[in-house]
């Protein structure tokens, strides 16, 4: 948020999201009120219509946890060759089932069958365990830069790869169909019901 001062009297407020500019342009006195309420607006715009900005939040959250096993799994592997790989695969597998039940429901909130979503999150995250494994260990060992650092990128770039992955495939929600179709006509042969259908269900009656 940007807060330019016109003058004692009016405030430009500026408030850019995503590919959204917003302008407000409102006469107060100086009202942290005002303010407040703009800003909870907008971050309530933000959480609700942006998922990438709830997997963001939810991604952090899982990433923590991460590294706290990830830190753990170090000192324990520290006297196995290529420990630290093993520490990433390790502290990521552990992680795969608390992040698919968060992303289902917070991140992406789908409402298709458990079942299926979850076989398909977690192949989307096999294939990440086995890639994000790899260019851990070309980074560390094979690179040599700095393994705090090496978990940073690869937690990024294969973080990124998820939301891609889970709202293009595992967690896309489904299509809804909607169709008009004629249910019944009178005696007279003169009047037709018709009714709107959800999935298959009758939800509006049309008469004429």
């Amino acid at each position: 948020m940007i807060l330019l001062k016109w003058n004692r009297h009016w405030n430009i407020i500026l408030i850019i999201y995503s590919t959204d500019w917003t302008f407000h342009f409102q006469r107060h006195n100086d009202d942290p009120q005002f303010l407040l309420s703009i800003v909870n607006d907008h971050l309530h715009r933000l959480w609700s219509n942006h998922s990438f900005v709830r997997f963001t939040v939810v991604g952090c959250t899982n990433a923590i946890l991460m590294f706290v096993i990830f830190l753990l799994f170090v000192h324990l592997l520290a006297d196995f060759s290529h420990g630290r790989t093993f520490a990433w695969s390790i502290s990521w597998g552990l992680e795969c089932t608390i992040a698919y039940f968060l992303h289902r429901r917070i991140t992406f909130r789908y409402e298709g069958a458990l079942a299926s979503s979850f076989a398909r999150t977690m192949l989307i995250y096999g294939i990440v365990l086995i890639g994000s494994s790899f260019t851990y260990d070309l980074l560390d060992y094979k690179l040599g830069l700095p393994y705090l650092l090496v978990w940073l990128c690869d937690g990024t770039f294969w973080g990124v790869f998820n939301f891609f992955s889970l709202s293009w495939y595992a967690m896309r929600q489904p299509q809804i169909t909607w169709s008009r179709v004629t249910v019944g006509r009178y005696e007279n042969g003169q009047k037709w019901k018709e009714g709107t259908f959800k999935e298959g269900v009758l939800i509006e009656r049309i008469e004429y």
